[in-house]
């Protein structure tokens, strides 16, 4: 029958938050499979094909049946829908361990993770893949850069070309890059996908495989929206799950109520890493200044940074101070919005007027500015731009002024 062998990237604590925790109390796999995905489809699966079998399969276990192809195969497929999984056709670690003696101590079995549930179950593999449709070893993060480098030298390029394969080589060096870049540890597992069929017991959207023209993808297909229902919910769910947060992989959604109540590092951190909750800071007029200060900055992506500026400039809490450091950085159309924005101090607006030259907007806002002093509102009745002589001669300040005068 041959191995559909599958290398999975994922973090020992994701394991335990997924796997392990559920195993010893399986009242809390509702809630993990709401983290797991957002997708109705995969949320009925995973409830009834997935966390659904393991009273089963803790019944097996206890019997005396083998670790391999009940609780090591499914947390393969949990891992599945947790990053990307990258296929080998009939090549694996544990086919080398034989061949290469460092490597017996790098690939490990995943119940080392938690070992305490497992003390008394038999494990025929020892994390080794001996039969089809079984988990097999895992590498620990720490262990990854080892590995890469024991793999990648020429003292075992032979015997890794063939008994690997360079197909499935090149395979396994993007799982491997994509744990180093994500700082995660990497799991192999057989018939986790069996690209004859097409079945899988986890995310074929997360499968990678030469054949599909799709090694080098790095995005993932997991996408999970955490909806707190307290500042305090809130803090330690972004604690939980920071590496899913900084990694794209989950979102949060924010309560412009509970900004007071978050502690600054928090904030940080989502003003840093959460594009949902980036939107949300950047437009509440409860956010702390120096959130504010970060999001102006954003250089995360362009396009997104440019929009959050945008936003920022629109809120009614951003400072003076930010205001004169965005109209020095920013484009015209910004300055503009500048111009209108209550707390532009009145040296801010000067300067504004000073450089204003071929940009009548900045007049015109200025003009229509209900904090714009008497001094710039006089230049303004003379100005070029009929709108803006209008504005500025209708301003309160400016016929209270001259009401004054006589």
């Amino acid at each position: 029958m041959g191995f559909d062998i599958s290398f999975h990237p994922v973090d020992p604590k994701q394991l335990q938050t997924f796997v392990f925790d559920i195993y010893s109390d399986p009242s809390l796999a509702e809630t993990r499979i709401s983290y797991i995905s957002a997708n109705s489809d995969d949320q009925d699966f995973l409830r009834t094909h997935i966390y659904g079998v393991l009273p089963r399969f803790r019944q097996q276990l206890e019997a005396g049946s083998g670790f391999d192809d009940s609780i090591a195969f499914l947390t393969a497929a949990i891992a599945g829908y947790l990053h990307p999984y990258w296929y080998s056709r009939g090549g694996c670690l544990s086919f080398l361990v034989e061949k290469i003696p460092e490597l017996s101590s790098i690939l490990c079995s995943v119940s080392t993770i938690n070992p305490e549930p497992f003390a008394n179950v038999t494990e025929k593999g020892s994390g080794r893949i001996l039969a089809n449709y079984t988990g097999g070893g895992y590498v620990m993060p720490n262990r990854i850069e080892e590995l890469k480098t024991i793999l990648s030298s020429r003292k075992y390029a032979r015997i890794r070309n063939q008994i690997l394969g360079k197909s499935n080589w090149v395979s396994l060096q993007n799982a491997l890059s994509y744990c180093l870049t994500h700082k995660l540890g990497l799991m192999e597992a057989s018939d986790i996908f069996v690209p004859l069929s097409g079945k899988t017991p986890s995310n074929p959207e997360n499968f990678r495989a030469a054949h599909l023209k799709n090694l080098k993808d790095m995005r993932n297909a997991r996408r999970v929206l955490l909806t707190p229902s307290s500042a305090e919910e809130c803090t330690t769910e972004v604690n939980q799950y920071k590496v899913e947060i900084a990694n794209a992989l989950f979102n949060v959604q924010l309560d412009s109520i509970w900004l007071a109540q978050l502690d600054s590092s928090t904030l940080e951190f989502l003003a840093a890493n959460c594009a949902k909750s980036k939107e949300k800071l950047a437009k509440s007029p409860n956010t702390p200044t120096p959130i504010l200060v970060q999001l102006a900055r954003d250089k995360s992506n362009k396009a997104s940074g440019h929009f959050l500026a945008h936003l920022v400039l629109n809120n009614a809490a951003t400072p003076s101070s930010l205001l004169e450091e965005l109209a020095a950085t920013g484009s015209k159309g910004m300055c503009i919005e500048i111009a209108y924005h209550t707390n532009a101090s009145p040296q801010l607006l000067r300067k504004l007027l000073d450089n204003s030259r071929g940009m009548p907007g900045i007049r015109l806002g200025i003009a229509k500015n209900p904090n714009t002093p008497f001094d710039i509102l006089e230049r303004l009745a003379n100005d070029s731009l009929q709108q803006a002589r209008e504005a500025a001669k209708s301003h309160p300040t400016f016929r209270q002024n001259k009401k004054q005068q006589g």
